[in-house]
């Protein structure tokens, strides 16, 4: 079995990204459910709350990366995190093998 999407990202990029997009830690976790694919209702039951709840989260999520769907909000998460990656003095590590030599296309 191979390893879930949202496992992708260490603890510590997904504090950095909540710092970046202005998360809280209830987004961070219906994020990541969906990263897993997840749908509300499972999102719900994962973590104690209404299907209600977790649209309403989603909603706001929507609202707040300017976003209008799932898959776009992946992209936005996903696109985030590449970026923060390639940022100079990054902690995060690098995705780009090139970026030491300043030729990863991240930095363009």
């Amino acid at each position: 079995m191979s390893p879930s999407l949202s496992h992708f990202l260490n603890e510590a990029a997904w504090e950095r990204l909540a710092d970046r997009l202005s998360l809280s830690p209830r987004e961070i976790q219906i994020v990541r459910a969906m990263l897993d694919d997840q749908k509300e209702l499972a999102i719900a039951h994962r973590l104690k709350m209404s299907p209600h709840t977790v649209h309403t989260h989603t909603e706001r999520l929507h609202g707040k990366l300017c976003v209008s769907s799932r898959s776009e909000m992946i992209i936005k998460i996903l696109t985030t995190f590449l970026l923060m990656t390639a940022e100079p003095d990054s902690p995060l590590p690098p995705i780009c093998g090139n970026r030491a030599s300043g030729q990863c296309p991240l930095n363009r």
